[in-house]
């Protein structure tokens, strides 16, 4: 039976100043995955970026379209942020790009395919490839 879904799939708890940033996010599609691949360490699981201008970018682009929802961390007033909060402050704040880096990390590694599951898949047919 297949795994892919993207309904929103819970992905590990980020911990992020003090908390612990629970994030539901949908899987990328290939034209963001693709604006995303060069800056992606995949030892580390996290984004890499030379310029954070170029980081805010991609947020304001891409983490609108992927977070179905967050939980669990609280602003300097103990309330918790909300998503949509999080989302205008993300792309506007440099004190969030640590989180936003681990975020991104999260979202490429649900929108891949394990390697283990990669190699015990058959080849395609002939037929499946048109030839």
């Amino acid at each position: 039976m297949g795994k892919w879904t993207n309904e929103g799939i819970a992905v590990e708890p980020i911990e992020f100043d003090g908390d612990k940033v629970q994030f539901t996010l949908k899987r990328l599609r290939v034209e963001d995955m693709g604006l995303m691949a060069k800056n992606f360490d995949a030892v580390n699981k996290t984004m890499r970026f030379s310029d954070p201008l170029e980081m805010c970018q991609l947020s304001s682009k891409v983490l609108p379209k992927y977070i179905v929802s967050m939980s669990g961390y609280k602003k300097g007033d103990g309330s918790e942020m909300t998503l949509e909060e999080f989302l205008q402050e993300a792309i506007t704040e440099f004190y969030f790009v640590p989180l936003v880096s681990k975020l991104f990390g999260s979202l490429v590694s649900i929108s891949t395919i394990p390697k283990d599951t990669e190699k015990n898949l058959p080849p395609p047919s002939p037929e499946s490839l048109g030839v």
